[in-house]
């Protein structure tokens, strides 16, 4: 818990609790110095002149998200330069480390609430990877702590991604401040990708982004971020679930496949020997061959000598009916030859056709075998990743499950805290403030609004809240900014209303028979402007005043001075100008 310095006078006191009644006192406290260890978001949560709707935030995201949702496999840059810029840094065919995507806010972003920017990241995730918008949101807001806790530190980086993704970032730029002021054009959120390519549940590699550190800084913050914690173990269960049916099916799949792989095993052999049956009949043809090429080269030598015999002996009849013998029989020796030739040639053709196919068998089974192996890999993976998540789970359930018995004891002990509103100065140079619970017996703050840009250390007790002038002047940093009147809850003293005009950051605020007074911009100068307690607008002066005007409210009406540097009085309800 924060400790404060406190200068102040406590105008009344009460037990903050469920049915308590809230009085409001006015107390001016000192700034503090924080624990620079302690991951704690600074957000601009005053008014402004622009806001966006969630749609429209998400949207940003989502943009980015369809570029990358068509392009998973392989490096692209998408988006605004500017204001949101995305790199999609995925080097496949790198086997070392991991891929990322690496959101880069420009000099021109606009986002300055860690609300917004996790808006923003969900919906990425929902419209790249196909995430749901309850895991998309848990991601983003681990992805968020998750930078701040790394930021600047890119030499723990280098055993964890790929270079080629390392290569693209900047040790100055790395990672998320912790203050809002410091994100544009100095931002570059990495989000570890474990499977980019498949999308779908494991894409975002959870282990990395919910390590330690970035646990032990989400306990520091309110209620131990114990929901965000819990929603991130139920998707690790999930991705345990997920992880194990794959398991389940790549074993069945290499079962499958060793059985493929005997009977390819089996065939194989069995072509084998009818290759090696084919090779020796295709042996034996050729020899046949080659002695019927032998007899019938026998057989036409004796022809040929017959018929010399024959031409020498015309008159000699049995010499002519020998030498025609003779040649019958080299005819039918060379066509014997040639038979037993085609055959030799058939049965080699056979020879090499079996063995090709014995060959195709032996390759088949190899796959098989091949593939077998690859899916029993893939099984053991897919195990022990889900083994892994499961641990992360069990092993985090039990963390959640302490504290959350210690946020009922501190919510116990909160409920018996005599507390206390005051005002404490944020920013002592510009004399911003914030309005703060205060424990009246040791002066801990117990909760401190987000908005801590008040100006003139000054608001109004209403029903259920309060009533300041917030804000900060627009200018190159923070284009949206505005200054305005609010509303703010006395739960969580967050804005819940703002008023439609902008009011000078010398205003005066004050209050009358339930109608508020404040100096508002009109079309050509300041005019007087009244509101009840809603911020609804009951009038406007016609009389132009000077921005920094006092205002006295008499029984007679409203004494203030006039841009010309008179003072006039106007009526207390229409505001017009008595004299």
């Amino acid at each position: 818990m924060k400790k404060y310095v406190f200068a102040f006078l406590i105008l009344s006191i009460f037990i903050f609790g469920a049915a308590a009644s809230v009085n409001v006192d006015r107390q001016e406290l000192e700034n503090t110095v924080t624990n620079p260890d302690i991951i704690e978001f600074i957000n601009y949560s005053g008014p402004h002149s622009r806001i966006d709707t969630k749609e429209q935030i998400l949207n940003i995201g989502r943009n980015l998200g369809k570029e990358v949702a068509e392009n998973r496999d392989h490096r692209i840059e998408t988006g605004n330069a500017p204001k949101y810029y995305l790199i999609h840094s995925v080097y496949p065919d790198v086997d070392q480390g991991l891929d990322a995507d690496i959101l880069i806010l420009g000099d021109k972003a606009e986002v300055d609430h860690i609300k917004n920017l996790r808006l923003i990241i969900t919906g990425f995730l929902t419209a790249a990877y196909g995430y749901s918008d309850t895991d998309a949101s848990t991601i983003a807001t681990f992805i968020t702590v998750y930078n701040a806790v790394y930021r600047g530190k890119i030499a723990t980086l280098l055993t964890k991604y790929k270079s080629e993704v390392l290569s693209e970032l900047s040790a100055e730029k790395v990672g998320l401040s912790v203050n809002y002021a410091d994100w544009a054009g100095r931002t570059q959120i990495i989000i570890p990708l474990l499977d980019p390519d498949k999308g779908g549940l494991s894409t975002i590699d959870t282990t990395i982004i919910s390590d330690s550190s970035v646990i032990q800084s989400m306990r520091e913050e309110d209620e131990r971020m114990v929901d965000e914690r819990k929603n991130m173990v139920d998707l690790k269960e999930r991705e345990a679930d997920a992880a194990e049916e794959d398991a389940r099916e790549a074993q069945r799949e290499a079962v499958a496949a060793r059985k493929a792989a005997e009977q390819a095993a089996q065939e194989a052999v069995a072509a084998q020997q009818v290759a090696e049956q084919a090779a020796q009949q295709a042996q034996e043809a050729k020899k046949e061959a080659q002695q019927a090429a032998v007899e019938a080269e026998q057989k036409k030598k004796e022809a040929q000598e017959a018929v010399k015999e024959a031409q020498k002996n015309p008159q000699d009849q049995k010499k002519q009916e020998q030498a025609e013998q003779k040649k019958q029989e080299a005819q039918q020796a060379e066509q014997k030859k040639e038979e037993k030739q085609q055959e030799a040639e058939q049965k080699q053709q056979e020879a090499e056709k079996t063995t090709i196919i014995a060959e195709q068998k032996q390759e088949e089974a190899e796959q098989k075998q091949e593939e077998a192996e690859q899916k029993e890999e893939e099984a053991a993976e897919s195990q022990a990743f889900a083994d892994k998540k499961r641990t992360e789970a069990v092993i985090e359930r039990t963390a959640i499950a302490n504290d959350k018995q210690k946020n009922i004891s501190d919510a116990i002990k909160a409920a018996k805290i005599v507390t206390t509103y005051g005002l404490k100065l944020s920013d002592v140079e510009n004399m911003y403030s914030s309005i703060v619970l205060i424990d009246v017996a040791n002066g801990n703050v117990v909760k401190e609004s987000p908005v801590s840009v008040i100006l003139n250390r000054t608001m109004l007790p209403v029903d259920n809240g309060f009533i300041a002038i917030a804000g900060k002047n627009p200018d190159a940093d923070y284009q949206t900014s505005a200054i305005k009147l609010v509303l703010l809850d006395n739960v969580d003293m967050e804005i819940i209303k703002q008023s439609e005009e902008d009011v000078s950051s010398k205003s005066i605020l004050l209050e009358n028979n339930d109608t508020i007074y404040v100096i508002v911009r009109d079309s050509n100068g300041w005019v007087l402007a009244s509101y009840d307690k809603e911020l609804t607008l009951k009038a406007k002066s016609e009389v132009k005043v000077i921005e920094s005007t006092p205002a006295i409210i008499s029984d007679t009406g409203i004494a203030v001075t006039s841009s010309e540097g008179t003072v006039v009085l106007l009526d207390p309800i229409t505001l017009e100008k008595k004299w």
